[in-house]
């Protein structure tokens, strides 16, 4: 059985986790404005040059399929558009996460993070054989869906190796980290909503929506069929205040 903790306590270690560099932090902000174009991007970029280097070479590689050699940013910026290169630098960047940690091996390092890049590639080829979706949002959304694995391999091992065995044993992952997670903390499956005293009577919608700590940009929404959400928020029911 997985040693009780509490929630309050996972989340203060979590802040231990590095945050995304400043120029990353920037693309994303960049990559709300309608009117974005992809010099914008190439002149935040190119202050940083290691990600430089990455894009270039991820540019280049056989997923893109380019026939000659592309040498500099702007010019990898003009032939990939604005969409791609913000998930290019998400990629580069992302990678720093899946790092040997604690009590994670390296090779269960790489592995998370190859899978993490299998889920993006598989997105972005399922949103542009079913439509509805950007490709390049698919790609991001996939390449972040399991960021929370890392949390269990880094602040919960023992309960990531109690995850690891129940799904051995058969058990579908989604329940098996519910069963797991409530082990290590029952209230995680619980959350209240606190109502003002003073607010007046009446049905009131409840809504939910995400958004990125550094920069309090609303982060997308999507539905069930990958179609965006109105508002990037998710509709979670109605309440009924009474006199």
């Amino acid at each position: 059985m997985v040693q009780a903790q509490t929630l309050r306590l996972i989340l203060d270690e979590v802040k231990s986790l590095e945050t995304l560099p400043q120029v990353a932090l920037r693309v994303m902000a960049l990559s709300q404005d309608e009117d974005l174009v992809p010099r914008d991007l190439v002149e935040v970029i190119q202050t940083d040059a290691g990600l430089t280097a990455k894009i270039l070479k991820l540019v280049n590689s056989a997923y893109y399929g380019f026939r000659r050699e592309i040498a500099s940013l702007p010019e990898a910026g003009n032939l990939l558009g604005t969409a791609k290169l913000i998930s290019l630098v998400l990629t580069s960047c992302s990678a720093r996460y899946f790092r040997h940690y604690g009590a994670q091996s390296g090779d269960a390092a790489r592995r998370m993070w190859e899978r993490s890049l299998s889920s993006a590639l598989a997105a972005g080829l399922l949103s542009r054989a079913r439509g509805g979706v950007e490709r390049e949002r698919a790609y991001t959304a996939g390449l972040l869906a399991n960021v929370g694995q890392l949390v269990m391999a880094r602040f919960l091992p023992e309960a990531e190796a109690e995850l690891r065995s129940a799904i051995s044993a058969g058990s579908p992952r989604l329940a098996a980290e519910e069963q797991v997670l409530a082990a290590v903390n029952p209230a995680a499956s619980e959350s209240r909503l606190a109502i003002p005293v003073d607010a007046p009577a009446g049905q009131y919608q409840i809504e939910a929506g995400l958004y990125l700590l550094e920069t309090m940009t609303r982060l997308p929404a999507a539905g069930p069929d990958g179609g965006p959400l109105p508002g990037e928020v998710v509709q979670l029911g109605t309440v009924e205040v009474q006199d």
